[in-house]
């Protein structure tokens, strides 16, 4: 598991892609684009995967910041880790691990709590620091899918379900959570949410589309991305200072 740092010391577009090789080569690399790197950007590693869980296309597959500080990792099929927020660990380092009965596949940071999926077509939930769940969102109906995000402007959860894309409150209905539909017809796999609250970035069909939140209407499509395949995650980097422009711009790594 990488972590990415620096800074943007250049005017970019709204999209930084970090390419990976293709399959066959890809499944414990990552490296930075030229014009990544040229922008400031370095890779350092947070933490090595599970022994049991190396190869291609098994996690981490969500990721999230607890009210303590610590972070929560979600491996897929494997176990799931609490981790103190420092590059250089292992498994073994980990805090705690916990698991579900079934594939997890997303977690996220809201309104300074971590929610997450109970396991692949399951329940939206609320995490506990230790990674074990606080509750269930039971009036949050949809099956949870392959990617939320947190709004950081309102707290509330865009994500990735089985009526299509969604708006969760999680603080809705006495905290067992409400939601809307923001577009059904749109199943995308990962999903990141614009600093200001107003923009989902989705993939969907092997590109990143924009889509507005309020309204669910796509808004632009980005699909440049050379002969390497699709999409496969996103996250968001913010600068006060250096995107001169624009305040954010969107992450993403290829399969």
């Amino acid at each position: 598991m990488k972590r990415l740092t620096g800074y943007l010391k250049l005017i970019v577009p709204a999209l930084v892609i970090v390419f990976l090789a293709p399959h066959a080569a890809y499944c414990n690399s990552l490296a930075l684009t030229s014009a990544g790197t040229t922008d400031g950007f370095t890779l350092t590693t947070f933490a090595t995967t599970d022994p049991g869980n190396t190869g291609c296309c098994n996690g981490p597959f969500g990721v999230a910041v607890t009210n303590a500080g610590s972070i929560l990792v979600a491996t897929g099929a494997g176990p799931s880790y609490q981790y103190h927020d420092v590059d250089g660990q292992t498994t073994l380092s980990a805090i705690s691990t916990f698991s579900s009965s079934s594939y997890v596949t997303a977690f996220a940071t809201a309104g300074g709590q971590a929610y997450g999926s109970n396991g692949y077509g399951g329940q939206f939930v609320e995490f506990n620091s230790n990674g074990s769940i606080n509750h269930v969102l039971t009036c949050v109906t949809a099956a949870t899918s392959l990617g939320m995000w947190g709004n950081p402007v309102n707290g509330h959860i865009i994500a990735s379900s089985s009526a299509g894309l969604i708006d969760i409150n999680p603080l809705g209905a006495g905290g067992l959570g409400t939601f809307r539909v923001i577009n059904s017809g749109l199943f995308p796999d990962g999903v990141t949410v614009s600093p200001d609250g107003l923009t989902a970035y989705v993939e969907n069909g092997g590109t990143i589309q924009a889509y507005s939140i309020a309204t669910g209407a796509l808004i632009t499509t980005y699909s440049s991305f050379g002969t390497l395949g699709g999409p496969d995650g996103s996250g968001v980097i913010t600068s006060t200072n250096s995107l001169t422009g624009t305040s954010s711009s969107t992450l993403t790594a290829t399969e």
